[in-house]
């Protein structure tokens, strides 16, 4: 049960957390303003990341890894996840999340806040739940860094229990345009508790894969985002345990509206299938809340 609430820290917390980028009126992709936003934008090097110059939406680069990027003051979100399955078990899933930025990331430092709730349909929305923080800062040349705290508070039958971690993100143009075809890339990597862990364990006498204690106090995770179209990104990510591979897709211009459809444990290392996992989110600008 433990892992599954991990998984779903992990889903529920991380991709689902919106995989949003909002943009200049320049036209120039900004980086997300969601939770965990995950995003492949083109950024020029003093871009500012102001979601009330929203002029299109752009996709995102995992989905469950964190990323450096993050929500910055007068920013929110709403978004929500569904598994097929947990993690080990046949049992579908899903979580809801809200949550609110401060500071300002370029200047100084930005505070992403986020509240999630792991009960649902099934149990009541609300009654299990979970408050997380990560603090962010943009540098030069598209590139990130963060400290995150998952699961800091939580209240209701949460057997989780809390991640820290610490990640660097990098967004990379490999082309005159970035949005086109393998125009661009973002890489997230990082290390941390909790989750990112590795639980499985091979054993010797049969070369069995088994799930049992973490080998270490600490684990890797990574990912990354290869820029398609305009509207779309192919990912691929490492949360420490399993590897998933996905699209994320952003389908209206001027909405900053993403689906992160993605297949999780295509190593199969939990299940003996891989799970459908999808995240919808949304980001928006407070109201005379801007930087």
């Amino acid at each position: 049960m433990g892992r599954d609430r991990l998984l779903r820290i992990g889903m529920a917390c991380a991709g689902i957390f919106m995989l949003v980028a909002l943009a200049s009126p320049a036209g120039a992709q900004n980086l997300d303003s969601l939770k965990r936003s995950y995003i492949i934008p083109n950024l020029p090097a003093n871009a500012t990341f102001v979601a009330a110059n929203v002029a299109r939406s752009a996709p995102g680069s995992s989905s469950g890894s964190p990323s450096a990027f993050g929500a910055s003051m007068g920013q929110a979100f709403v978004g929500a996840s569904y598994q097929n399955r947990e993690r080990g078990n046949n049992v579908n899933d899903g979580a809801v999340v809200a949550g609110f930025g401060l500071g300002n990331p370029e200047q100084y430092v930005g505070l992403e806040v986020a509240f999630t709730s792991y009960s649902t349909v099934r149990s009541g929305f609300g009654k299990t739940g979970a408050v997380s923080f990560k603090v962010h800062r943009v540098l030069p040349d598209q590139w990130g860094v963060a400290v995150g705290y998952e699961n800091a508070a939580t209240w209701g039958p949460n057997d989780g229990g809390n991640t820290w971690y610490g990640v660097v993100s990098k967004i990379q143009n490999l082309t005159n345009d970035p949005t086109g075809l393998f125009g661009s890339v973002t890489l997230n990597a990082g290390i941390g508790d909790g989750r990112f862990r590795d639980f499985h364990n091979t054993t010797l006498s049969t070369g069995q894969v088994v799930i049992g204690q973490p080998s270490s106090n600490v684990g890797f995770f990574a990912s990354g985002g290869l820029r398609l179209a305009p509207s779309t990104s192919f990912i691929a990510d490492w949360g420490g345990q399993d590897l998933a591979v996905g699209l994320s897709i952003a389908p209206f211009a001027s909405v900053p509206l993403v689906f992160t459809p993605a297949m999780a444990d295509v190593l199969e290392r939990a299940n003996n299938v891989p799970r459908f996992i999808l995240g919808v989110g949304l980001g928006f600008q407070l109201p005379n809340m801007g930087q």
